[in-house]
């Protein structure tokens, strides 16, 4: 697929797609986007599906929030606070002496935050896998040395990595397909993808309140690993904005923005009223949630997936 941009229009394979203008990028992740190509004087060192301008790459960027409409994985938080459920469990020492790498490397898959890449190129696999464990058969099959390295951040790394790849094809098979996905339990394509975030976000509002003092931690990450996909900057550039976001805090606000990336744009797509309703029904709308999905199905989500992360963790230290 050949995919360019030139003067606000979209061309596929030379011609132009009429009527394309994507919404405006949203504003932090544009600072970011331009302090990483001042900084560095170069865009990432990974393949490119756009132009290698950074005009292009931010287009690219713009493409990433407004595509089709796929399902949303775990949060930041989430994948901190889970990597460390399962590195206590592990208790290994080359863990506990690199737990910066270890954490950035839980988050790093979704790198293509500030990329703009595709989720293939970070995740190894395809959305329709079987079962979890496929984007980590990918990953050592594409690089094999990562499998094999003695240096100690660079396979503390991994394996946090490999914490991502877990825990986000674990939420798909136990919780978006049966529950939010085509054939789940809510009435309509868009409820379900609106009700995945508010679950998400319900296990980052938890998280979040877990990981403060994991914070320090994150600052120590100098990007001093060898990863052949993600150039050294983008991952120092990643962890600032993991940081960043975490400084937030947490507000069920940002079921807004969610739903905006849901409607691709479009202001009368149904997530935002689907969205307004719940922020306003808050806690009761909560509640009616944990009555069609229990918190015990949620526990239960979480003990399998901390289980099969410690389990492939330990598997890549051994």
């Amino acid at each position: 697929m050949i995919l360019h941009s030139s003067m606000g229009r979209l061309y596929l394979k030379g011609k132009e797609l009429p009527g394309f203008l994507p919404p405006p990028i949203p504003r932090p992740l544009l600072s970011l986007s331009f302090s990483h190509y001042r900084r560095e004087g170069r865009i990432p060192t990974t393949r490119r599906p756009f132009s290698r301008s950074w005009y292009h790459q931010l287009y690219g960027l713009q493409l990433f929030f407004y595509r089709r409409l796929e399902p949303a994985m775990p949060n930041p938080a989430t994948h901190i606070q889970m990597a460390y459920r399962a590195a206590q469990k592990v208790d290994a020492p080359i863990l506990v002496e690199n737990m910066e790498c270890y954490l950035v490397g839980s988050t790093a898959p979704d790198v293509r935050v500030i990329t703009g890449q595709g989720r293939e190129l970070y995740h190894f696999a395809s959305l329709d896998f079987e079962a979890a464990g496929a984007g980590v058969a990918g990953m050592f099959g594409q690089y094999p040395e990562l499998r094999m390295t003695s240096h100690r951040p660079t396979r503390s790394f991994v394996a946090g990595y490999i914490t991502h790849l877990v825990l986000d094809e674990t939420w798909i098979t136990k919780m978006y397909r049966p529950f939010f996905g085509a054939g789940g339990i809510f009435e309509t394509e868009q409820d379900g993808a609106v009700m995945d975030r508010v679950m998400q976000m319900h296990l980052d509002c938890i998280a979040m309140r877990e990981i403060d003092g994991l914070r320090t931690r994150l600052a120590g990450f100098d990007g001093s690993v060898h990863i052949p996909f993600i150039d050294r900057g983008v991952l120092v550039d990643w962890r600032e904005w993991v940081t960043n976001f975490l400084e937030q805090g947490f507000s069920w606000d940002r079921l807004r923005f969610m739903a905006r990336r849901i409607s691709r744009g479009d202001e009368s797509h149904a997530a935002h009223r689907i969205a307004d309703e719940f922020i306003r029904g808050m806690p009761d709308t909560l509640d009616e949630l944990h009555r069609l999905i229990p918190e015990s199905t949620l526990r239960e989500f979480e003990r399998a997936a901390i289980d099969e992360m410690a389990a492939r963790v330990a598997e890549h230290l051994a």
